[in-house]
């Protein structure tokens, strides 16, 4: 059962950074102009997003359930805020 809880924190968190490389790469189109919404913001945003889905990760290992639902819902928060850009024609 210990195995699978690190399993599944390292999925979410690996999940969570491969939809984060999916965007990083949709801004390179060169038709498009990709603005995100708080600037250089944005990346320490994801990167802290990051770190709190792994951290409730490990909380969710050692039964901390209630904190390890915060540390999720705060972790997808800021990752939803510092992905969420718009895509401008040149």
């Amino acid at each position: 059962m210990l195995i699978f809880y690190i399993v599944l924190s390292i999925i979410l968190a690996t999940s969570t950074l491969l939809v984060i490389f999916h965007f990083n790469r949709k801004r390179k189109l060169k038709t498009h102009n990709y603005v995100a919404p708080h600037g250089d913001l944005s990346g320490h945003l994801i990167i802290t997003s990051f770190i709190f889905i792994l951290v409730g990760g490990l909380a969710f290992l050692f039964q901390f359930q209630f904190i390890s639902f915060v540390l999720f819902g705060i972790g997808s928060i800021l990752s939803m805020v510092g992905g969420a850009g718009k895509y401008e024609k040149k």
